[in-house]
């Protein structure tokens, strides 16, 4: 059965409100990548902005790996201008990092974006960073940690709240994302 937008959106506002996720008026952030998970999840939250008194902030974090990275920055400040939602790119630098810590390219990245959008937060006054985790996501994450060995924490997956982070699509599947675009 096919999910409507309409269902899609009070499937994640139930997700929200079951997880304090947002109060009334909040400023948050939110990680958009350019792909359809995280203009998904910045779409809902433009549809709940005006019910919710949401300010919103987009943050695109390019990452320096790709040479057409800079098409995808410019594709989410446009998407949030015509959205009417102010938006912002961050650089971090990867490889540096890899190269001071030895870590992989992934947990590199992951370690700069996370380090690049709790930065915008603060210097906005934001007390939540979105971000477009789906089911799909927390599947493998689940997966990749039981493969590696982990505790019976590390099983449990991605938390739906996890200080400033959120992630209201975590109950939502690709198929569900790919089927609202």
């Amino acid at each position: 059965m096919e999910t409507t937008g309409d269902d899609l959106l009070a499937r994640v506002e139930e997700a929200i409100d079951a997880h304090g996720m947002l109060a009334p008026g909040d400023r948050v952030v939110v990680g958009v990548s350019g792909g359809p998970d995280s203009l998904v999840l910045l779409h809902l939250l433009c549809r709940m902005r005006p019910a919710r008194g949401l300010d919103l902030h987009v943050v695109h974090v390019d990452h320096g790996l790709r040479p057409g990275a800079g098409a995808d920055a410019e594709f989410v400040l446009d998407t949030a201008a015509a959205w009417g939602v102010a938006a912002a790119v961050r650089p971090v630098d990867v490889r540096a990092r890899m190269e001071r810590t030895g870590e992989s390219l992934e947990m590199a990245a992951r370690v700069e974006r996370h380090r690049a959008l709790r930065a915008a937060a603060r210097e906005l006054g934001a007390r939540r960073i979105a971000l477009g985790h789906t089911a799909d996501d927390q599947v493998e994450t689940v997966l990749l940690r039981f493969l590696r060995g982990t505790s019976p924490r590390g099983l449990g997956g991605m938390r739906p709240v996890r200080g400033p982070l959120i992630r209201p699509l975590l109950q939502v599947w690709r198929r569900e994302i790919e089927d609202y675009c």
